[in-house]
Parts: C-alpha cells; structure tokens; sequence
C-alpha cells in the first residue's frame, strides 16, 4: 500500500514538472515572437532571460503563496488586489531592465504598454490553476467514490457468503438426521459451492456458466433435503452462454428465497420454477414459488436488499426486477445487462 501510493506520489510529481516545463517553453515560444531580429542580439537575451525570470517569480508567488492562502479560502477580494500589485511591480521591474540594457533606443516601452499583457497574464495564470484544481479534485472524487462502492462491495459480499453457509448448513442437518448416508456426496457439493462463494466472489464478473453450475448445485442440496414433496422445474438455457459473464452471487438469492418461502406450506406440494435464458443483450432469470401467509422473518429481506445495491453499483441502468405474489405464487423476474 504504502510503496504503491509512494509511486503515485512520484508519477503525480514527475507530471507536474513536465507540464510545467512544457507550458514555459510555450510562453517563451508565443512571447518572443515580436522581437524579431533582436531575438539574437545579446543585450536582448540577457533582458529576455531576466524577463522570463521576472514571470516565473510572480507565476510560482501567486501559485505557491497567494493562491493557497487566499482562494482556496474563500478571500477572493485580496488575492485580486494583491495580484494587480504584483502586476505593478512586475511590469515595473520589466521596464527597469528594458532601460537598463539600453534596449530604450530600440522602441518606446512604458507601463501603459505593459500592464495590459502582465494583467492578463494574471488571469491566465489564476484560470489555469482553478482549472487544474477542479480537474483534480473532481479525479480524486471519483476514485474516492470508486473505493466507497470497492468496500461497499466487499461488504455485501461478506454478507451473503454467511447468508448462504447457514442455510447450507440447515440442510445438511436436517439430512443427518433422516438420510445421513447421502451427505458424503452431498459434503463434495458443498464444498464446491463453498470454493466458488469464497474464490469466484473476488471477481467483478464471472462466467455465466459458474454461476448456473453454482445454483444447480444449491438446488441438488435442496431436493435432497425436502424430497418427495417437492415439484421442481429447472429450464436453463445454456446455449448462447459461453461467453457471457454476470456478477457472481446475484441469481443464487433468488434460488434461496424460493425455498425459503416455501418452507412454510405444511399440507400441500412446494412448487418451484426456475428458468434462465440468453435474449438478445440479457440474461433473463425467472424463480416462482408458492407460499403460505405468515409472519413475516425478520431477516428475510436482507438478502434482496443487499442485491439491489450491488445491481446498483454494478448494473446502473442495466437491469430490471419485478417481484410479484399474486395467488400466493412468489414471482421474481430479474434482467440484466449483458457483460
């Protein structure tokens, strides 16, 4: 961490002195082309150096000094008054070495002549550095926020791998209680499902594939556990997914609120529908399930809401969600964007 901000330190610094160096050498470019033939006389390049010395002492004095002290405070009045004074000075200080190196022969150069450039000089220099400053602080906001929503992320994340791993862990006791001789298949799944929910999650975006191997899995721990009461119907289209990618984690909480919703029927069949398919730009997965009216769990939305951030953060305006529970049927619909 601390060797990698010390490389941006360094970069920042190096790009800094190179657009300095670089906006110098254009000043000195475009402001030296009205002396002509003098630009080779030496009475000339000795006022010329000092004439460019003389801008970079009142550039780096408002820059470093003035500019820190008063805009970046608000005190606009004085950073303006102080400016004209420099100015003044400046324009001054030029007329001074222009006479003194005896160049006054050559053309007439009075501060009327003077301050109108070294005026706007001014202005270009205080425009410049706003500019810069705003250019900045709008990168540094963005890569301020870019890391809010990393660990935003991270922490969604952290909540939904423990989410699942209770339920699993569920089913897996409620099967060494009446079917214990499956759990040794049962044990190699889950510890699939587990290496996917704590490598694959690392990853913005997975292939769509793991994800579909991911849910049927979950969903063969399911059967398992609830048997013969059960009525399940799994229509995955896998056909134009090869190189399609989706966020990891998304569609499993789907697949667990359709069987959690459905833990409540005592006396009828759980029926459960899933179907998944490729369309054009979408990925378009559909989870319906039944389900008795009963106290509402505490917990139970916790799961969903924590979705629709990440879909916020990682699908803007690249999703749809419809939830429906007309006719005690759950229904969720969830289109995303293709990757």
């Amino acid at each position: 961490m601390n060797v990698t901000l010390q490389q941006h330190i360094e970069k920042l610094l190096n790009y800094r002195i190179t657009w300095h160096i670089a906006l110098w050498l254009v000043f000195i470019l475009f402001d030296s082309l009205g002396a002509g033939h003098y630009l080779f006389e030496k009475p000339f390049i000795y006022y010329y150096i000092l004439r460019i010395a003389g801008f970079m002492i009142f550039t780096y004095l408002l820059v470093l000094l003035f500019y820190p002290a008063l805009i970046k405070r608000s005190n606009y009045f004085n950073y303006i008054i102080i400016g004209l004074a420099l100015v003044l000075l400046l324009s001054k200080y030029q007329i001074f070495i222009y006479k003194y190196f005896n160049l006054s022969n050559n053309e007439e150069f009075t501060i009327i002549l003077v301050i109108p450039f070294n005026v706007f000089f001014f202005a270009l220099i205080t425009a410049l550095k706003l500019g810069k400053d705003y250019y900045f602080k709008r990168q540094q906001m963005a890569v301020e926020k870019q890391r809010s929503i990393e660990l935003e992320l991270e922490f969604l994340k952290s909540q939904i791998s423990p989410h699942f791993l209770f339920n699993t862990m569920n089913n897996l006791y409620g099967l060494s209680v009446v079917k214990s001789d499956t759990l040794p298949p049962l044990m190699l799944q889950l510890s699939d499902l587990l290496r996917y929910s704590l490598y694959e999650t690392n990853q913005t975006f997975v292939p769509l594939e793991k994800e579909i191997n991911y849910i049927k899995n979950y969903i063969d721990l399911e059967k398992i556990r609830i048997g013969d009461k059960l009525e399940l119907s799994v229509n995955i289209n896998e056909a134009n997914s090869s190189h399609v990618k989706i966020a990891p984690i998304i569609l499993i909480v789907f697949v667990e609120n359709s069987f959690k919703h459905s833990r409540n029927i005592l006396n009828e069949k759980i029926k459960i529908s899933f179907d998944l398919k490729v369309e054009d730009d979408w990925i378009v997965f559909t989870a319906k399930n039944n389900f008795s009216i009963q106290e509402k769990d505490e917990n139970s939305g916790i799961g969903l809401e924590n979705i629709k951030k990440r879909l916020e953060y990682l699908y803007p305006n690249e999703y749809k969600l419809i939830i429906d529970t007309t006719d005690n049927i759950y229904t969720s619909v969830i289109k995303l964007k293709i990757k």
